[in-house]
């Protein structure tokens, strides 16, 4: 009896002390839990003041972008318009020679081991070669269609780089997209169809609509290069560094334009040289100087925000082009013209709601899914034992 009383006894001590224990670490937990959620508070607050920070200046960049390209349209149309000088390949080869001597040198310092350097070159100087040369004759075809159509048509039907760069991006990317990426890519290419019916329908008396025809053409044709280009380089840049693909884009882009300068536009130069007119050289280092920064500054901004946020501030570039177009340049617009624009705008904006996902990290989160379900279920079976232990 005695016996049984102790057992009772040192039970029930023993659950007052199990209770005290539990009732310490509940309190210790919620200590815990309030320190983190303070910790998380703070952490989220300062997350938000960088974000805030980031985006200030992923805008201000972008817009920055914005008024460049669209400064380099003004001054290629003012070359071609007031002084008839339309050398595309020469227009272009000094940008590639101001990469090339920027990046090649910053490259070279920046690989520790220098025996890495033959070897890259060996084995990619191809993929390079390629895109350096599709680089090249994207360039070559948008300054050449500012001879045959007017600014504001060109910076617009630009536009055609997205359903092309979906379409690449869906087979060599990977990527998936969703129903707004398909109704944005309608919306641009209803855009582009309206504004090349709007040259089309234009009356004149010397067959101007079909040159603009040829102009919008060349314009398409550009953007499609330069869907190949951007997407070539986002799979390059994955794969390397961008200071490695800015470098090699300016030593292949400078060869490629020299040989075809000199092949194609030898008489366009001597020409040049025969005019002497120095605020026609200015105008070519200008053009130089914007080139290089927009090569610049696109990589700048997709690493402050994405390439989503890059696409929609660079619609302004197609304001600034209208407004150049109406209030400088007198055009006079077809009302076709309005309609694509804005068919091309409400495209944009649908396409850039949301980012493309990638399709393989879609099965590899299904893959670490079911794999964190399984620790999930493991983790829940030690709790158990450890209340079974405990209790």
């Amino acid at each position: 009896m005695i016996e049984s009383d102790r057992e009772h006894n040192d039970n029930l001590k023993f659950k007052s002390l199990l209770k005290e224990r539990y009732q310490e670490n509940a309190q210790i937990y919620q200590d815990d839990k309030k320190s983190l959620s303070v910790k998380n508070a703070k952490n989220i607050s300062k997350k938000l003041q960088m974000n805030f920070k980031k985006l200030w200046k992923a805008l201000l960049l972008a817009q920055s972008l914005s008024f460049i390209i669209c400064g380099t349209g003004i001054v290629t149309s003012t070359l071609s318009d007031e002084y008839q000088i339309n050398i595309p390949t020469a227009q272009s080869v000094l940008n590639y020679a101001i990469l090339a001597l920027i990046f090649i040198p910053s490259w070279v310092l920046y690989i520790n081991d220098k025996s890495k350097i033959l070897k890259i070159v060996k084995e990619d100087f191809w993929k390079y070669l390629i895109l350096a040369l599709v680089d090249v004759e994207a360039n070559y075809l948008i300054i050449k269609a500012y001879s045959l159509t007017i600014m504001t048509s060109i910076q617009v039907i630009d536009a055609f780089i997205l359903p092309m760069t979906l379409v690449l991006s869906y087979f060599f990317l990977r990527k998936a997209f969703k129903i707004n990426h398909v109704m944005g890519v309608v919306g641009c290419l209803f855009g582009c169809a309206f504004i090349i019916l709007a040259d089309f329908s234009i009356k004149d008396a010397k067959n101007l609509k079909y040159h603009k025809l040829e102009g919008d053409f060349l314009c398409l044709l550009s953007s499609a290069l330069y869907a190949v280009s951007n997407v070539g380089s986002e799979w390059l840049i994955k794969a390397r560094t961008k200071r490695e693909y800015l470098a090699m884009i300016g030593f292949f882009g400078t060869l490629i334009s020299i040989v075809q300068m000199l092949v194609l536009e030898r008489s366009e130069i001597s020409n040049l040289f025969a005019l002497n007119k120095i605020y026609v050289w200015i105008l070519f280092l200008v053009e130089a100087i914007l080139m290089f920064a927009i090569y610049i500054l696109i990589p700048c901004v997709i690493d402050l925000s994405s390439a989503a946020f890059l696409n929609v501030n660079l619609l302004t570039s197609d304001f600034y082009a209208a407004f150049y177009g109406i209030f400088v340049k007198k055009y006079q617009f077809h009302y076709l013209y309005f309609i694509g624009f804005g068919c091309i705008l409400l495209g944009t904006i649908l396409y850039c709601l949301s980012e493309p996902n990638d399709r393989m990290s879609k099965i590899n989160k299904k893959k670490t899914g079911s794999q964190n379900d399984d620790i999930e279920c493991n983790a829940t079976v030690v709790n158990d034992n450890e209340k079974e232990v405990t209790f």
